[in-house]
């Protein structure tokens, strides 16, 4: 090796700290900085502050204010700035100190430790800075490293010498691209000798010398590397962004701020870089601009008209892809689709969900009905076990739909040793081409999007990306980079791959992490669950009742509240105590608004009559149901042909057997009578329980040892093993409490074995009820178990208080079935897991994440698990159980303590699990009859011919031109169904899930034609 080349690393490194030394020139530090607490300013509260004095604490707030005028020398001075440190804040913006800088009274920019700079337009000599300062919070414990105290340490102005910044950045770039290319080769030896020249054409001890010869030698050193042979293959399109979690580490009001610094930081950058593009998702973020700041919404406009700046992405917000449900999914789509479009006349080509915990096997032809076409994540990278074979394929869901999939695979550090990959991306030599490097698609294509900025608390691109993207073009060794938008990324891929085979995965993609995020924070499901029913509620409830009345606008501004709380680190339960705090505040609004809407529309048909109730099926199939009346009369019930009605008196009232067709009303009447009130409630204890169906027996601890089937003649548990075991385990996971349940937390297991008590609580024909009650550790938990004469399900109304740490609360039935799978029920249809751990990839699904239900059956029988709001299962050989309750202590310490109420069902059932009307029951457990005072008539049902298809919405169409239908096929078989819909209409046309028009409009009587889980969509007028 030439002697001078032989410690070219150290001398490099010595170039670049006396460059950034000089980087700044004619300093202004003598500022006086006026301070106040508080989150508005307070003029009357200001006193001076010095550099080195101290502020902060919890979510704190405070502002500086600096009045200047600025010397002669930097009059039209193009790159006039000020350098503010006021605070330390984490890589990703996380949790810590951020400021929003006003330039004489308008937003201007965000101010953070990845942001510090601050130039001033050039005609600007003298005015006002003041910066709104937060302290952050602790992101619910210290494991996040969180500083709430800061230190004011640096507060001037000064002039950027551009050479002397150019040729920084320049021979950065260059040490970072020789750090990564192979000494031997001639690239590398060419571009160390043009660099090495150029550190020995500076003075480097002269700091007048340097300033006045680094443009020279910037001059020299990019030509002689722009002379040095490089055949670039492979382009790296670069697309900034910022990953703003909608709630995480902290409140939904900070991130109205945290959008507010990051997007004015954005459009200051636009200003001084016109090639710097950058994509958006999450039209909730813009929603919040639009309300707060709307001169900065005004900015973005501007920038996106100009192509500068692009909205895209789909959603409302990121939101998960397990829990939510799949009507939620399509409103997200709706409601995300239809803001970019009203607003921009944007319309969203891909889903970009880089951060998202796993993706349902329904999404695929949710996106393709949407008129979306690609997909993009990175989350999939952070598997524990295995990586997914393909970085660009066609994802195909469980209807056959598929998507252009890409993967980036940006590393998280230049050095690319990290196991997963990132949508924060930096940009260094590392991540340029550290990301065609992991890439295993290179046959398919020779261009690669990274999305760089810093992110998941905002604050996105800064300067220093934007100088590298420009300087790593120069020297050679590194792929070519340009700028653009992701959009345009996708739509050339999909030209590139259409002649090219291209492989595919078909079902979900299952996130071989964050398993825990199926059950932590409870009340926040349970709050989902039940407010997604009440809204299809009271949509249908408006159509059917048909007096032309429908509050659209009430029900989108509810919905989007919901739709919020779907995000990707609220739902699944991975955010702070506030932030839960906030949206069971929500949610308890919501559920009040909305709930007083559907009273308010059922209150408008009533007909008030004594001893008169309608019963109202929100489900589409025909059941029969038990319902309760509440009335301390004695009565005798009727249908309205005056048949009797089965009932049995309980405490407050009476149970009463109803019949019902899909989404339609019946009354019943009632009679006093002569005879008294015979409630047969016992307070026996006893050890068994007898119904037509089953007999059920447990031991002392309040275990099931036998549940036998009298309609299959068949035990259904397994011999010698116990049902409805419940169990505790020690919740221990290596990182993330919140978000993990790690595969060895069985190897800690604990009996609920201290039975309290046991006794008959209601006895009758109709409906029999047993009440059980534990203790362990410092909670209680009580459990009815009810047998009904409507139904096969073994109902388990279960109320804990909970008041555990560290502990995950499970449910399991050993069953007497032999099955190497398990079917579990998902968006739009279901799909099958198994039961084993054959493979690495079986052992992966340790735990899994299902809906309403969960079945294992073999030809002849089968057992189902259901649910009113959970979402863990894990099925392993003949053993099918689920996660009712998680408690972890990070981020929020005090998640899942208290009070819940929850039920769960066992189903015993001839045949497989369609055979056994699985779905039907799931519906009915979650949808039961509602009961209103008074007569309502809606006699005419609305009719689905077909047993194999689920009515998920009847709603006005969002343009108010007719009424939309949505049904989805759930056997996984072809199904030629006629509807028979109970609103008026003339005409109607099939639709795609965002309501355009697919057909022409057709008087014929509406017969359909739905392949396999296929989700049909219609529009009546």
């Amino acid at each position: 090796m030439n002697n001078q080349m032989m410690f070219l690393e150290g001398k490099v490194q010595r170039f670049l700290s006396i460059l950034n030394r000089y980087r700044y020139e004619n300093v202004m530090s003598d500022l006086k900085l006026y301070y106040c607490k508080g989150e508005e300013f307070q003029a009357t509260n200001l006193k001076e502050v010095n550099l080195t004095d101290r502020w902060g604490g919890y979510d704190d707030y405070a502002w500086i204010k600096i009045d200047f005028r600025l010397p002669a020398e930097y009059k039209d001075h193009p790159y006039k700035l000020g350098l503010f440190n006021f605070g330390v804040t984490s890589g990703g913006n996380n949790s810590a100190f951020e400021a929003l800088c006003f330039l004489d009274g308008k937003i201007y920019q965000g101010v953070d430790s990845n942001h510090q700079e601050v130039f001033l337009p050039q005609n600007c000599m003298e005015g006002e800075l003041r910066f709104k300062l937060w302290a952050g919070l602790d992101g619910g414990d210290k494991s996040f490293g969180v500083n709430l105290h800061h230190e004011i340490k640096q507060a001037e102005f000064a002039l950027l010498d551009k050479p002397v910044d150019d040729l920084y950045f320049l021979v950065k770039a260059i040490y970072q691209t020789l750090e990564r290319l192979d000494k031997n080769s001639k690239t590398y030896n060419d571009v160390a000798a043009a660099v090495d020249k150029a550190y020995n054409a500076l003075e480097l001890n002269n700091e007048r010398a340097i300033r006045q010869n680094a443009a020279q030698v910037y001059a020299a050193l990019t030509s002689e590397l722009q002379s040095i042979p490089d055949l670039k293959q492979v382009i790296i399109r670069c697309v900034g962004h910022t990953h703003i979690d909608v709630a995480w580490l902290w409140r939904l009001k900070h991130t109205r701020e945290k959008s507010m610094r990051s997007f004015s930081t954005v459009l200051r950058l636009m200003e001084r870089y016109p090639d710097y593009q950058f994509f958006q998702s999450q039209p909730q973020l813009y929603q919040y601009i639009k309300d707060d700041a709307p001169e900065l919404y005004e900015e973005i406009k501007a920038q996106i008209k100009a192509k500068r700046w692009e909205p895209n992405g789909a959603m409302w917000v990121e939101a998960d892809c397990n829990l939510t449900s799949g009507e939620s999914l399509v409103r997200q789509l709706l409601y995300g689709k239809k803001f970019f479009k009203e607003e921009f006349d944007i319309t969203s080509n891909c889903l970009w969900l880089p951060d998202v915990f796993g993706y349902s096997a329904a999404l695929p032809q949710i996106l393709r009905k949407s008129g979306i076409d690609t997909f993009m994540t990175t989350k999939i990278s952070w598997n524990q076990y295995n990586r997914i074979p393909n970085d660009t394929f066609y994802w195909k869901g469980i209807d056959g739909s598929s998507v252009l999939t890409h993967f980036i695979t940006t590393p998280t550090e230049p050095t690319g040793n990290w196991w997963y990959y990132t949508y924060n991306g930096e940009i260094n030599a590392g991540t340029i081409n550290g990301i065609w490097d992991g890439y295993r698609n290179k046959s398919l294509t020779n261009e690669l999007i990274l999305s760089y900025g810093f992110g998941d608390g905002g604050g996105g691109v800064n300067r220093e990306m934007l100088e590298m993207i420009d300087k790593l073009s120069i020297v050679p060794g590194n792929n070519e980079i340009k700028t653009g938008f992701a959009g345009e990324f996708f739509d050339e891929l999909h030209e590139k791959v259409a002649d090219k085979s291209v492989n595919e995965w078909d079902g979900e993609l299952y996130l071989e992490y964050h398993r825990g995020t199926y059950t932590s924070q409870a009340k926040t499901k349970k709050y989902n669950r039940k407010l997604e029913i009440l809204f299809r509620n009271t949509e249908i409830t408006a159509a059917i009742l048909g007096d032309g009345y429908y509050p659209s606008e009430l029900l989108e501004a509810e919905w989007k509240k919901v739709l919020t709380n779907q995000f990707h680190d609220i739902l699944p339960g991975s955010s702070i105590t506030e932030v839960y705090e906030d949206a069971e505040k929500t949610y308890a609004e919501v559920e009040q608004t909305v709930s007083s809407e559907l009273d308010s529309l059922l209150g408008r048909s009533v007909q008030i009559k004594a001893r008169c109730w309608s019963v109202m099926n929100y489900t589409n199939f025909e059941t029969t149901q038990l319902v309760k009346i509440e009335t301390a009369e004695a009565i005798n019930f009727f249908d309205k042909q005056h048949n009797p009605l089965r009932s049995q008196a309980t405490l407050g009232g009476y149970y009463v057997e109803v019949k019902l067709f899909p989404l339609q009303t019946t009354q019943i009447y009632g009679e006093q009578s002569n005879q008294s009130v015979d409630v047969q409630v016992q307070g026996t204890s006893i050890n068994e329980l007898q119904s037509e169906r089953y007999h059920i027996v447990w031991n002392a601890h309040g275990k099931l040892t036998s549940i036998f089937d009298k309609k299959l003649n068949r035990e259904m548990l397994k011999a010698g093993e116990l049902g409805n075991d419940l169990m505790l385990f020690e919740d221990m996971p290596r990182m993330y409490d919140a978000w993990e349940l790690e595969p060895y937390y069985e190897d800690k297991p604990k009996s609920v074995n201290y039975l309290l008590g046991v006794h008959l609580v209601e006895s009758g024909e109709l409906y029999q009820a047993v009440e059980f009650k534990w203790a362990f550790g410092q909670s209680v938990l009580t459990q009815t178990m009810v047998l009904q004469a409507t139904t096969a399900r073994i109902d388990f109304i279960t109320h804990v208080d909970w008041h555990e740490r560290n502990t995950i609360l499970r449910t399991y039935f050993p069953l007497n079935i032999r099955t190497t799978k398990a079917t579990y029920d998902i968006q739009f249809g279901n799909i099958e897991r198994p039961n084993h751990k054959n493979t690495e990839w079986d052992f992966a699904k340790f735990e899994v994440s299902a809906h309403k239900w969960a079945d294992m059956s073999q030809r002849d029988c089968g057992i189902a698990l259901l649910n009113d709001c959970k979402y863990g299962y894990n099925a392993q050989g003949h053993v099918l159980g689920m996660s009712l309750l998680k408690s972890p202590v990070s981020p929020d310490k005090n998640a899942d303590q208290g009070e819940h109420t929850f039920t769960y069902s066992i189903l015993s059932h001839e045949g497989d699990w369609f055979d056994g009307q699985v779905e039907q029951e799931a519906h009915c457990l979650n949808t039961p009859f509602v009961v209103i005072e008074g007569e309502i008539i809606i006699d005419k049902p609305f009719v689905i011919t077909s047993q194999n298809l689920v009515l998920d919405a009847l709603k006005r169409a969002e343009d108010g031109k007719g009424w939309i239908v949505r049904i989805h096929e759930f056997a996984g078989q072809d199904a030629n169904t006629v509807l028979i819909p109970n609103v008026a209409y003339q005409s109607w046309c099939e639709t795609n899930l965002m309501e355009e028009n697919l057909t022409k409009f057709t008087k014929d009587a509406i017969n359909l034609h739905l392949t396999p889980y296929e989700v049909k969509t219609i529009r009546l007028m």
